[in-house]
């Protein structure tokens, strides 16, 4: 009986971690969002304010919260800056919604001047703000669900198991 309880519990504890690791993934997604608007913050701040060119002002906003710029360094300095960007980003960023408007921003980066990229980046940042503001409804809305569900579907494991 003993073996049976103890089995149980592990049930319970195991659907109940996948439920929250459900959960966290909808909050990693907020996180991201949070993460991007910070970054394209600080770029529109330094293509105002510095005379870098764009692969310099990415060096100084080196994130480790962003393995797609960390990627970015490790392309072939050959490579076009918009070629370079595609790539971190295709091959860094799983999440579909991210991933269109990082290509999309990369795409027109470093092709106007000052006015127009600084213009860009705030557009850009109202895109992930509306962004992060879905996930977190989602979050709000589907995260407890998760958790829920993880620790029930435990429970109800457990006692068919009993």
């Amino acid at each position: 009986m003993i073996f049976k309880l103890t089995g149980v519990l592990f049930i319970v504890s195991a659907c109940g971690f996948a439920g929250i690791l459900k959960s966290k993934e909808l909050y990693s997604r907020i996180r991201f969002c949070d993460n991007l608007i910070a970054f394209f913050q600080h770029f529109s701040a330094l293509i105002r304010c510095s005379s870098y060119n764009l692969e310099e002002i990415i060096h100084c906003l080196d994130n480790d919260n962003l393995s797609f710029i960390k990627y970015f360094f490790t392309i072939d300095e050959s490579v076009s800056f918009y070629d370079k960007w595609k790539k971190s980003v295709i091959e860094n960023v799983y999440l579909s919604e991210e991933k269109e408007i990082l290509l999309s921003v990369g795409k027109e980066l470093g092709t106007t001047d000052i006015e127009g990229q600084t213009k860009l980046i705030s557009y850009t940042i109202e895109r992930l703000t509306q962004l992060r503001k879905t996930h977190s409804e989602n979050y709000n809305r589907l995260g407890k669900v998760y958790r829920s569900t993880g620790f029930l579907f435990g429970f109800m494991l457990g006692i068919v198991i009993i």
